[in-house]
């Protein structure tokens, strides 16, 4: 967030490198603008000038800040080094690993234990069953992934090795799962050699990405301690800006653009991987966010979402294998997601209609919703957030129910919740209608409640086609409706994808619903009091929108760049092309040109706390793509992600005061006893103003003790 002197949020450290060939978050003094850019906006503020006795400062953004004053011996601790200056320790500069440096990290291919020619498996399968070749192939697998990720994880402390050991072995059973899990029907060598074929391959992909993980971790290995002391600063136009530690990320905003949501697993997992999202609480998601918000609010990871979610729900399946699951039905236009998962055995669902191995009819499963227009239904999609939610939060009800702690907490809750939770232990059969037995809204309240650290609460949005608004859909206004109905409400981009109607449970009755692009694709609103508005720097901030600014991270995506010039220009909105205007009428929504128009401003007013996500040569409508370019995007996600972690790591924030006594009355009680319990400051710099003034506060007879002493 770019600071100023009535204090705005979060600040990048000026040694944290900037995307190559792109403007960084932040343009030093005297930088001039990048070929092909627009000013940044505040490209017209006067030169300030460089704080005395300091010159290293004299390059940080924050000695930068309009209004500040020279003051001889001040420096800005934990996020910059001045030579022989106050900061207590300093931030190593870290190079950055490019695309090309990663790529060029080949592992060793797997062999398998077995000679993979076809005349050579016929005659194994003659003398050995399949499964038993299969548990041969899979312990060879897992012994090979297990050696080549302990080379990049050799460089390491003994605890960052366990964090690292972690990811890999979760990312290997995850491939095993996906690939060497099921014996080979009947022998079927070609289905054993496809197998044994999309473990090299998934296994080759998976251990270049950990290479990102790995080169993360080994980043934060060289981190020094986090300094908890905050600092005074002058303002040339009266009172003090007060540079602290920014807060824990509590909320997360997940922008929706289609299939470029390829590339949020990788992002998030290297994101979460990095600590950002320890005191994670609330997401909210429009589109392709609401679906991995949906997901990971439910306590699936994001790599569980990438090998056994994303191409269900990202990757449209090839019409021509399609047209054998319709042959007959005289159907001319059909769902590219309809089916779920691979489509090997597409032949099987002929008879879709009178099958329990595939959901079935709309109607019989999810009954209470109806479908309106469009080419495509997007079942594979709500089925897929469905089953997996279910599955998820199951398997942690099972796993804890009887636990002592965990029985303990149920004790609390109310009974009617608790048979709830009776309810979602049994298992999902998809041969009977799912109405009433989703994952609610409400329902992830309460598991939020018992387990912080793996649920959290959701708010999906959804455009009301009826009343032409935004629908935000959430604990609090409609607690019963199911998680995965919302979700699919808000991916149904007019004309691709069949509207749906339904009673959310708000109190509003059945409405009509598409995607929740079309009234607010970055809903950052949903966590930050008017998010679109305009940034006054040079009036008294808001205290509470500021806070809820630096606490709450938007996810955006790259665009090839424009996400950039969003962040840093005055990027102008083009006009819609003739598709959005045709998709805009059918949404009843004549304003999607102004909503784009907002979304832009979210994600420029909240700085660098607004986070491309890569997605290589993928589109919002991209229907088909190869493998080697979805790895592509999620490697440079990934890559792209690292930067961003490292950006954020020790971040500063800045915030506006009139006078010491306000920032005593601010500070927390933690903040005060760190300064207290520090040797007093020299001289009489403010910072030594407000140590005595807090000394002078905790020595005060009080009949409340305070926390700090």
């Amino acid at each position: 967030m770019r600071p100023d002197p009535a204090g705005g949020g979060p600040v990048r450290a000026a040694d944290q490198p900037g995307r190559p060939d792109r403007p960084p978050l932040l343009r030093r003094p005297g930088q001039p603008p990048l070929p092909g850019r627009r000013q940044p906006r505040r490209a017209g503020w006067p030169e300030r000038q460089p704080m005395a006795g300091h010159p290293a400062l004299s390059q940080h953004p924050i000695a930068q800040l309009p209004g500040t004053v020279p003051h001889p011996g001040a420096g800005i601790r934990r996020v910059w080094p001045p030579a022989g200056g106050t900061c207590r320790h300093s931030t190593e500069s870290l190079s950055m690993t490019t695309l090309n440096q990663i790529q060029s990290h080949q592992p060793a291919a797997w062999q398998p234990p077995v000679n993979t020619e076809t005349s050579s498996l016929k005659d194994l399968f003659k003398h050995q069953d399949g499964r038993a070749a299969l548990q041969q192939c899979r312990q060879s697998f897992q012994q090979y992934f297990q050696q080549e990720a302990s080379k990049l994880g050799s460089a390491m402390s003994p605890d960052s090795q366990a964090r690292f050991q972690k990811c890999a072995t979760d990312r290997m059973e995850l491939i095993v799962k996906t690939t060497l899990d099921d014996s080979p029907v009947k022998n079927d060598v070609k289905a054993f050699q496809k197998q044994l074929g999309n473990a090299g391959t998934l296994a080759s992909q998976a251990l270049q990405r950990l290479a990102v993980n790995a080169e993360m971790i080994k980043r934060q290995d060289l981190l020094p301690p986090v300094d908890p002391r905050p600092q005074v600063v002058p303002r040339a136009a009266g009172g003090y800006n007060l540079i602290r530690p920014a807060p824990q990320l509590e909320n997360l905003v997940l922008r929706g653009g289609g299939t470029k949501g390829v590339g949020y697993p990788a992002a998030l997992d290297i994101m979460s991987t990095g600590g950002m999202f320890a005191g994670l609480k609330n997401i909210s998601g429009t589109s392709a966010g609401s679906l991995m918000g949906s997901c990971l609010a439910a306590g699936i990871t994001p790599a569980q979402f990438e090998y056994q979610l994303s191409d269900t729900i990202f990757r449209p399946s090839v019409t021509t294998e399609l047209t054998k699951v319709y042959h007959g039905l005289g159907q001319q236009v059909f769902d590219m997601l309809h089916m779920p998962g691979p489509l090997k055995d597409a032949h099987k669902y002929q008879s879709f209609q009178a099958t329990n191995e595939y959901p079935g009819q709309h109607n019989k499963l999810y009954g209470d919703a109806k479908l309106g227009g469009g080419l495509m239904t997007g079942l594979s999609a709500l089925h897929a957030v469905d089953s997996a939610t279910a599955a998820s939060v199951r398997d942690h009800l099972n796993a804890n129910w009887d636990k002592p702690a965990f029985r303990a907490q149920l004790g609390q809750l109310p009974k009617d919740q608790l048979n709830r939770l009776q309810d979602l232990r049994q298992p999902a059969d998809f041969s009977q209608s799912r109405v009433g037995k989703m994952v609610t809204f409400s329902d992830l309240k309460t598991l939020h409640d018992l387990a912080p650290e793996k649920f959290k609460n959701l708010t999906v949005t959804g455009w009301d086609k009826n009343n032409k608004t935004t629908a935000y859909f959430n604990a609090k206004n409609s607690p019963d409706m199911p998680i995965a109905e919302a979700a699919r409400i808000s991916m149904s981009l007019p004309i691709l994808f069949k509207s749906m109607q339904l009673d959310p449970g708000d109190g509003a009755g059945k409405r009509k619903f598409v995607d929740g692009g079309f009234g607010s694709n970055m809903p950052a609103e949903v966590f930050i009091p008017d998010a679109a508005g305009e940034v006054k720097h040079d009036a008294e901030p808001n205290r509470a929108q500021a806070d809820a600014r630096a606490r709450t991270l938007l996810l955006t995506f790259d665009e090839q760049g424009t996400a950039y010039s969003i962040l840093h220009s005055d990027y102008q909105q083009g006009q819609p092309d003739f598709m959005e205007k045709m998709m805009s009428r059918s949404a009843h929504q004549s304003h999607k040109h102004e909503a784009n128009i907002a979304d832009n401003h979210k994600v420029h007013n909240s700085g660098i706390n607004s986070l491309p996500v890569f997605h290589g040569k993928l589109s919002t409508v991209s229907m088909s793509f190869s493998d080697k370019t979805q790895h592509e995007a999620r490697l440079g996600a990934a890559l792209e992600a690292l930067e961003q972690v490292d950006a954020r790591s020790q971040q500063a924030e800045s915030l506006g005061f009139s006078s010491l006594q306000d920032i005593a009355d601010f500070l927390g009680p933690d903040e005060k006893k760190a300064l207290l319990d520090a040797p007093p400051p020299k001289g009489d710099s403010p910072d030594r103003k407000l140590y005595e003034l807090l000394a002078k506060q905790r020595s005060a007879p009080s009949s409340q003790p305070h926390a700090y002493a």
